[in-house]
């Protein structure tokens, strides 16, 4: 399936906050506590080990944490839910967003949600900015993706609780402050979720996952993937909530990749696919893919805008996508296929 790349659509906010100007130095207003999870009180070793997570203490259902301090199933980049770098620092979070089998069916994947702290409360009625970055997984089981990601404000923390007969938090009630309608379905890169709202409430902590209890109007799995224990995974990392806006809005399409380069997108549209999307300073470029060895394994020249890739016959492990612009620039980005 190869879905259409559009800007996230926020619910919540329908307009792009300008950055604040390069000229305004400020002190960064992160209310975010360990946003990026750096800080640890612990090296986590299994599962679930969240525990080890300094300040993020609201886990439903069991979410797992990530850190290159770690080895084998948590480690950073390469875990059990695939292979990702952080988007920034050495740690990340991971959860299931949503899953295909009913969730009075076991055995099932029940949706799980993250949760950290804010340095202060909000002040109500006064605008906030948000952002945060996720990832889709796909290693193993984790063959789906789906929608409506978003971020919750909550009074209190939630501690750690699951919902075994259910499934569902019932923090999930079809509401949340900001969320993207827009299906995250690259597993190469990280993006970032973003808005802004007004707050209704002094609230002191907040929840991140999906909210909603509908099925995706699309088809949210990969066809080749016909386990009923699927599920959709996304590793979640750089949490942002400030008054400001420069401090959290990082982008005029409320998107962005861990590449930096904005003029290219790259995103898995399917288990054996690959889209290259150019900016339109990189039209008439030529693409050119390579494995591990130097090889070239693909080639298109006068690319414009979106470019598929057939990679189903290339071997796991870092390829490297080389773009040459008309006039003689190069850019380079690694891909991994597992």
């Amino acid at each position: 399936m190869n879905l259409p790349h559009r800007p996230i659509d926020l619910r919540v906010c329908c307009m792009v906050v300008p950055l604040i100007l390069g000229w305004l130095v400020l002190p960064a207003q992160n209310l975010v506590v360990n946003p990026s999870f750096e800080d640890t009180s612990c090296c986590p070793l299994s599962y679930h080990n969240t525990h080890c997570s300094s300040s993020w203490t609201t886990n439903m259902n069991s979410w797992d944490f990530f850190h290159a301090c770690s080895t084998g199933e948590v480690s950073v980049p390469t875990n059990f839910a695939g292979e990702q770098m952080p988007a920034s620092g050495s740690g990340y979070s991971g959860f299931i967003a949503w899953g295909p089998n009913p969730l009075d069916t076991p055995p099932y994947f029940p949706v799980e949600i993250v949760g950290g702290t804010l340095s202060q409360p909000l002040i109500t009625g006064a605008e906030y900015f948000i952002s945060f970055k996720v990832s889709l997984a796909d290693r193993g089981l984790r063959s789906c993706y789906t929608d409506k990601l978003g971020i919750l404000f909550v009074d209190t923390d939630h501690g750690t609780v699951n919902y075994p007969a259910v499934g569902r938090p019932p923090v999930v009630q079809d509401f949340a402050h900001v969320f993207a309608d827009e299906a995250i379905v690259d597993s190469s890169g990280w993006y970032t979720i973003q808005g802004s709202f007004t707050a209704d409430g002094s609230y002191s902590h907040f929840l991140i996952g999906r909210f909603f209890t509908d099925t995706p109007s699309y088809e949210p799995c990969w066809a080749e993937f016909s386990n009923p224990n699927r599920h959709a995974y996304y590793y979640l990392d750089d949490v942002c909530v400030s008054d400001r806006s420069g401090d959290c809005i990082v982008a005029e399409t409320g998107i962005d990749v861990s590449v930096t380069d904005r003029e290219i997108v790259i995103r898995r549209t399917s288990p054996s696919t690959i889209e290259i999307a150019l900016g339109t300073e990189l039209n008439s470029s030529s693409v050119d893919l390579f494995d591990a060895l130097g090889r070239s394994t693909a080639l298109v020249r006068n690319a414009s805008g979106s470019v598929n890739i057939d990679i189903a016959h290339l071997a796991v492990g870092v390829h490297t996508i080389v773009i040459r612009s008309k006039e003689g620039r190069s850019i380079s980005r690694p891909f991994i296929i597992q």
